[in-house]
């Protein structure tokens, strides 16, 4: 998994961290080392101010102790009342695989994703609110929109599990297509009261990132979202164990009228996402597009050949950018080849997410290892990344240059920081790429 090289024997930390009580620099050399090198082992110019952080920080983990970790395996969690009816687990509940009928998506869903969904009755009825998350993701999205959008939007986020309530849903024709076009995501029914929008609010503000609180007022009167965002907050946490840290959640509220709807049938007559001829063929239009090289960029192509944009500047600028890679060929070989060096970003975001875990297995700790390298990799590529866009003449390159170059000062201090505790060279290999 990692780079470095490593005996059966050893643990893949042994690799990856630096040894406590010797000093950094001759874990790099033999040079017998200085205080001034200990203290900052970059050769990178530091002001004043940042020298002193990296000192504190580096005198701070001097002074820690390293006792051997006793690893105990993860306990199951009980899964309680939370899964109804019938107190099944959603793993209970998978059905066996069979042929895809018209209209069905084939492509197996994201594990990691899951989809609450609320229809409004009575005088509401047609109204649909939905909040999904995936575990690699900083994000929480919300949604409400028409009934008629919500297969659409369901297609394009490709979700393992979706939850709904366990009431008033029989003979409700939105959960029997659900069922139905969604074969392979399993359909969790949990109790009403956990649809909640006062709850729902309360949750989101206080996961909420600092910087993303105007978004708020975007839904902050939109009921059925808002219950469906307290059902799976609530749901993940419960049966994945996933306990969210305060103020570490993205939450962006999606508005469907900025973009096209194409229903299932169409999608799989036009060949959308699949081929009508051989059950393993690419002579699909995602399958001869799909040239992406990181798995965000997979998402991203999935989820707006299901929902492509009707928005003239979007289009407009994405537009100049392909118009650009085309004529600038050497500006398209290099980020190209820039970006595959990058690690598949929204695990290591889960790294900020999720709340610290006090029992956890040594699965899970390699987990965290190699996030962590990860994470140092994604850092070093963000400086040359930015110098690159620096001279794209494309609006979108232009506001990702100035998006990065208001971030690169504090990642090269985490960087710094990083360095102090994990060997340099340590890093990782995307999977398939070692013999």
């Amino acid at each position: 998994r990692h780079s470095t090289s490593s005996t059966s024997s050893q643990h893949p930390s042994d690799d990856v961290f630096k040894k406590p009580g010797k000093p950094v620099s001759a874990q790099r050399s033999s040079v017998p080392s200085t205080p001034e090198v200990r203290q900052v082992h970059s050769t990178t110019f530091l002001d004043p101010d940042t020298a002193s952080k990296l000192s504190s920080f580096s005198d701070r983990l001097r002074s820690l102790t390293t006792p051997t970790m006793p690893r105990t395996p993860l306990k199951p969690t009980s899964k309680g009342s939370m899964v109804t009816p019938r107190n099944k687990t959603p793993d209970s509940r998978h059905t066996t695989p069979h042929s895809t009928p018209m209209g069905c998506t084939s492509s197996n869903p994201d594990p990691a994703c899951f989809v609450a969904i609320l229809e409004g009755r009575g005088s509401t009825k047609g109204v649909v609110g939905m909040a999904a998350i995936c575990l690699t993701n900083t994000m929480l999205v919300l949604c409400q929109f028409s009934v008629r959008r919500t297969l659409t939007k369901l297609l394009s986020i490709n979700p393992s599990q979706i939850i709904i309530p366990d009431s008033g849903t029989s003979g409700v024709k939105l959960y029997d297509d659900i069922s139905s076009h969604l074969q392979m995501a399993t359909v969790v029914p949990v109790h009403k009261r956990h649809f909640n929008e006062s709850k729902g609010m309360q949750a989101i503000k206080q996961l909420l990132v600092p910087e993303f609180a105007s978004v708020e007022l975007q839904f902050h009167n939109k009921y059925y979202c808002l219950a469906a965002a307290n059902a799976l907050i609530k749901y993940v946490e419960f049966t994945e164990n996933f306990m969210f840290a305060r103020k570490s959640l993205r939450v962006e509220y999606q508005v469907a009228e900025q973009s096209t709807i194409i229903d299932p049938a169409t999608a799989e007559h036009i060949e959308l996402m699949s081929s009508l001829g051989q059950s393993k063929s690419k002579l699909s239009l995602f399958g001869v597009l799909n040239h992406c090289s990181t798995q965000g960029g997979v998402r991203l192509l999935r989820s707006n050949l299901f929902q492509p944009p009707i928005d003239k500047k979007v289009i407009t600028d994405r537009l100049e950018v392909v118009e650009e890679l085309i004529e600038n060929m050497s500006l398209h070989h290099n980020l190209k080849s820039l970006i595959s060096r990058f690690p598949d970003l929204e695990p290591v975001l889960t790294l900020c997410l999720k709340r610290p875990e006090m029992n956890i297995s040594s699965a899970r700790i390699d987990a965290k290892i190699y996030r962590m390298v990860a994470l140092k990799q994604v850092l070093e590529l963000l400086p040359p990344l930015h110098q690159l866009l620096q001279g794209s003449t494309s609006h979108l390159c232009k506001v990702a240059s100035t998006m990065l170059s208001e971030q690169v000062n504090s990642s090269t201090l985490l960087l710094e920081m990083m360095h102090l505790v994990l060997i340099e060279n340590a890093a990782v290999t995307k999977p398939g790429s070692q013999a």
